[in-house]
């Protein structure tokens, strides 16, 4: 991930559908999903369908072409920035 900003509205997503009060992005990205947020699958479904909202990109692609093989919170606002076409080069 190479924009803190993807990164930042990943995380408050992310933060939104935990039902928390909005925060500044962790300093440890490797977070995972599940196992140290507590996404479940209801929720990691909420999860895209609000970074939808944010990036009009990802509203075509299908639920594991966004989430799939980005278990922590480092590689879904990469993936996220990638499949977006936000990617700095």
């Amino acid at each position: 991930m190479s924009n803190p900003a993807v990164g930042q509205a990943v995380w408050e997503e992310i933060e939104r559908v935990l039902g928390r009060p909005a925060s500044p992005r962790p300093a440890v990205l490797d977070l995972h999903l599940q196992d140290d947020l507590g996404l479940d699958s209801v929720m990691v479904i909420e999860l895209k369908c609000r970074l939808e909202l944010r990036y009009p990109a990802l509203r075509d692609l299908p639920l594991s072409d966004v989430l799939s093989g980005a278990p922590t919170l480092v590689q879904l606002a990469g993936r996220v920035e990638r499949l977006a076409g936000l990617t700095v080069t």
